[in-house]
């Protein structure tokens, strides 16, 4: 999805192979997606899935805002690659908000959305390489947990009997 719009428009090489996985590195603020794959999970886990969502998504967002500006400036002509961005920032702040609500209908309340910005990305990656392999990183972490969520919300909705056709959730 989104990692695979950000290496095939005009990184370069060695982003365009297929192939390419530069190391992971430490995002503060923004937790690897781990989503359990257990068909029963207790309530407990539900909502500390949404509360780590919430934040994970809110962090996401930021943080695909940051890589949307360095792309403005190291792609500026790729309006595919910056729309592209520019929307997944914007649902990003969009799922956290829902997942907000999602546990507030569970009497929970959710997280502060007024978390620390992470730093500018050029305090975290001052060569343009480094802004390009920043960039990778964050868009493959925004993917997979947007495909953890997808599994984990077609799981509650067949739990909780809120699909009228399960086999199109």
């Amino acid at each position: 999805m989104l990692q695979a719009a950000h290496r095939k428009l005009h990184q370069g090489s060695p982003f365009s192979r297929p192939n390419f996985q530069p190391p992971s590195r430490d995002l503060p603020g923004l937790p690897e997606a781990t989503h359990g794959e257990g068909e029963e999970e207790e309530e407990e886990e539900e909502e500390s899935w949404l509360r780590s969502s919430q934040r994970a998504y809110l962090a996401l967002s930021r943080y695909l805002g940051l890589v949307l500006e360095a792309q403005r400036d190291l792609n500026p002509s790729q309006a595919s690659l910056l729309d592209e961005l520019a929307f997944w920032a914007t649902n990003t702040r969009g799922l956290a908000a829902d997942m907000s609500r999602l546990l507030s209908g569970l009497g929970q309340r959710a997280p502060p959305e007024a978390q620390p910005s992470p730093a500018p990305l050029p305090a975290m990656a001052a060569s343009n390489w480094e802004k390009k392999l920043l960039g990778l990183e964050i868009c493959a972490r925004c993917d997979r947990w947007l495909q953890g969520s997808r599994k984990k919300f077609a799981r509650l909705l067949l739990k909780y009997s809120l699909c009228p056709r399960p086999a199109r959730c």
